[in-house]
């Protein structure tokens, strides 16, 4: 196995068992798992593996190592003032005031990620893109405004139109594996993960090269449950009442309230579908294509 064949990037999806698989490495005797800042996606495309070194400390004796942000998927580069960024991403209808200083280039992200983490292969990890955006929106909805709480409104804010085109996975898996070669990415889906967690772990650790254990079951990481979100969009005064006040209202609504199905409206949930309907199909066509295709150089 080459150096580089022994580094491999995780780069996501967020929301997609990242930090379920990220504990899992860390955890498996044969894997230095490691988490890096994401220089390679700012600047210009330059950025070399010295930029982070001091973060990629492997454990010794580690056959792999794993580098991973799960930031890497949404494919954000910053090319301006990455304060520009940090200050609207969750503002809606501020990308006019992001536009100049960032760019969102999966074909670049890969390149940036080949030269920039030293790595040979990668993992994506994707989700069905209506549960996906959902758990998105609950876990970032208490960074919007307080009055503009709704789905429509995190969609119409930089991190949201990111993350919508994002959900093209497709464009993101042909731009990796134009990289680095389709044999050297592997695309795993949660649902899978979610059927038959010892068939995934199989399937992931013959990709890396080490002999597969047990993944927990354990739920990491969840944004705020729907009913939760929806008391919180239609009364934005309860973000200001002292938490003991809020963690016993949040006892009493929950026994009180019936489950929300869906923090999304019917029409919502339409167009979303609508949007990735010929990007499923796509992906399904570059998952299903014989590993011939060399890497791009």
């Amino acid at each position: 196995m080459k150096a580089s064949e022994s580094r491999i990037a995780f780069i996501g999806y967020p929301k997609a068992a990242s930090t379920l698989l990220y504990n899992y490495f860390t955890e498996h005797p044969d894997i230095s798992a490691s988490l890096v800042r994401l220089t390679p996606m700012s600047g210009g495309s330059e950025a070399t593996a010295s930029a982070f070194a001091e973060e990629d400390q492997g454990a010794p004796g580690a056959r792999v190592r794993i580098l991973t942000n799960e930031k890497i998927a949404e494919s954000v580069l910053i090319t301006g003032d990455s304060r520009a960024w940090n200050k609207n991403r969750f503002v809606p209808g501020a990308w006019d005031k992001v536009q100049d200083h960032v760019r969102i280039d999966p074909l670049e992200a890969a390149e940036r990620v080949k030269q920039g983490y030293a790595v040979g292969r990668v993992l994506i990890v994707v989700r069905d893109q209506l549960a996906w955006l959902q758990s998105a929106y609950k876990y970032f909805f208490p960074r919007l405004p307080t009055d503009r709480r709704s789905f429509a409104d995190f969609c119409a804010t930089p991190r949201g139109i990111a993350y919508l085109k994002a959900g093209h996975f497709d464009q993101t898996v042909e731009a990796y594996q134009r990289i680095f070669g389709r044999r050297d990415v592997l695309v795993m889906r949660m649902e899978d993960l979610a059927k038959d967690r010892d068939a995934f772990a199989r399937k992931l650790c013959n990709f890396i090269g080490v002999e597969p254990r047990p993944i927990p079951g354990t739920r990491v990481n969840p944004g705020s449950a729907n009913r939760v979100v929806s008391i919180r969009t239609q009364f934005p005064i309860v973000d200001k009442l002292p938490v003991g006040v809020k963690a016993l209202g949040k006892v009493l609504f929950t026994k009180l309230l019936p489950a929300k199905g869906s923090v999304m409206t019917p029409k919502e949930a339409a167009e979303i579908r609508a949007r990735y309907a010929e990007s499923n199909a796509r992906m399904k066509h570059l998952l299903e294509t014989p590993e011939s295709a060399p890497a791009h150089e």
